[in-house]
């Protein structure tokens, strides 16, 4: 008798099987029927539990618990999936204490529901959400193989900042000052003259105090450098790339099933849906839309209106962004709001940067990108400037001097990217919901 996975079901009609798997909910008809539905990370499937099967194992019949079921594949147009097995041997082959709903309540607080994140993990929902996730990485992947990237994996502890100071985990590094990673760019900008084009899906890091909906202490960072690049060729190359990526949601039945059970108002973002907005542009917008600038470092600071040179805050981006109706392109912020390594550009205004924040509806920034700096005397001014010693920096100088190919990259929040998937600011979930165990200021466990 073939011992099958649920999602292979259909292929046995009539037949009998062996299943394993877990009760993902039960339903008693009296002493002698109930039906379980069957969870095995495949799929689900109602079982049907008749007689002397029912009434031997009821006492350790409960949600969650372990069994093996051999039985009959029936078509059922009633049940989960459209078809049933019929239980003619039960096998209960991992416990479950008879207290789920305790354990795990449908109506828990956001605070129950991580702690006791390890049991949650089991439900429909989050199950969805995982697979949607798992699709999207694949997808990123797929996308950049077919373009020749080669794929890197830095290194998580790190000797000096990317993104500054203020964000940095600070670690003991055999006696010696470490931290973990704020990005791995530097380390993939190190490989550009190896392999021309590359990418990475790893984890990066950030201090920042804040519970906003949209932040994590950590992250999946989905990083791409290439060389030959201009800002014009990333926009291009990030507008192909999601392209690519709702195209396969949309091409793909069960993916885009799952997509629209959590979110039915669910849009997908094509090429020709990005707006580029320079930054100068920007500001003129919000004195449009007489938004105001409240300066966080002043105490009950009441607001004036936006001036070139302000930083456009989370809350303002997504105002920005809801206005337009589409994912924007802010581009050539002032040199003073970003990292030392992008490249400077002269305009009227003053010096500006070669760069780049990428705004989903709903979400605010899920890309940041720009060109990099390749003038090592002006890099070594700006590290300068930063306090960091130079000597961290040694082997970074050094690609400016063997032979800097106007390199150019990003990176990408993953969970970001799928909290736009999910609805965004309309709908019930965070970026906290969107990685297996999320951690925050105040969480680091389980």
């Amino acid at each position: 008798m073939p011992e099958i996975d649920i999602a292979n079901v259909s292929k046995y009609i009539s037949g009998c099987v062996v299943l394993n798997g877990w009760i993902h909910r039960i339903r008693r008809q009296g002493k002698k029927m109930a039906f379980v539905i069957l969870r095995d990370g495949t799929g689900y499937i109602q079982v049907g539990l008749f007689g002397s099967i029912l009434t031997d194992n009821n006492e350790l019949l409960n949600q969650e618990a372990y069994i093996r079921v051999m039985g009959k594949v029936k078509v059922d147009a009633r049940a989960p999936g459209g078809y049933e097995v019929e239980c003619e041997e039960l096998t209960i082959r991992g416990k479950s204490v008879n207290d789920w709903e305790n354990s795990a309540p449908i109506d828990a607080n956001q605070q129950l529901a991580f702690d006791n994140r390890h049991l949650y993990l089991r439900g429909e929902n989050t199950g969805a959400i995982f697979r949607i996730r798992t699709f999207l990485i694949r997808t990123f992947r797929e996308f950049y193989e077919n373009h020749q990237y080669t794929e890197i994996t830095p290194p998580s502890m790190v000797n000096n900042a990317c993104e500054g100071g203020s964000t940095l985990f600070k670690l003991n590094y055999f006696g010696e000052d470490g931290y973990l990673t704020q990005s791995s760019q530097l380390y993939l900008e190190s490989v550009v003259p190896a392999f021309g084009r590359v990418f990475c899906i790893h984890p990066s890091f950030r201090a920042e105090r804040s519970r906003t909906r949209r932040h994590l202490s950590e992250y999946t960072h989905i990083e791409m450098e290439s060389h030959n690049m201009s800002l014009h060729k990333l926009i291009d190359h990030l507008k192909k790339l999601f392209d690519f990526i709702f195209h396969k949601i949309d091409n793909n039945p069960a993916i885009k099933e799952l997509v629209l059970k959590l979110n039915a108002k669910y849009r997908p973002l094509f090429e020709d849906d990005f707006i580029i907005l320079p930054y100068y542009k920007a500001i003129e917008l919000c004195s449009e839309l007489q938004l105001q600038f409240i300066d966080s470092d002043v105490v009950d600071d009441k607001g004036r209106p936006y001036q070139y040179g302000d930083d456009l805050t989370d809350k303002v981006e997504r105002q920005i962004c809801e206005h337009l109706g589409k994912p924007i392109f802010i581009t050539q912020f002032p040199s003073h709001m970003k990292a030392f390594y992008m490249e400077p550009l002269e305009t009227e205004r003053g010096i500006e940067t070669n760069s780049c924040d990428l705004l989903f509806p709903g979400v605010g920034e899920v890309v940041g990108g720009s060109m990099r700096n390749s003038d090592y005397n002006d890099l070594m001014e700006k590290i300068n400037k930063e306090g960091i010693p130079v000597e961290n920096y040694k082997w970074y100088l050094d690609l400016r001097k063997y032979g800097a190919g106007h390199t150019g990259g990003y990176g990408i929040g993953t969970e970001r990217i799928l909290l736009y998937i999910l609805g965004g600011d309309a709908s019930e979930y965070s970026v906290k919901d969107c990685c297996l165990y999320p951690r925050y200021m105040g969480r680091i466990s389980p």
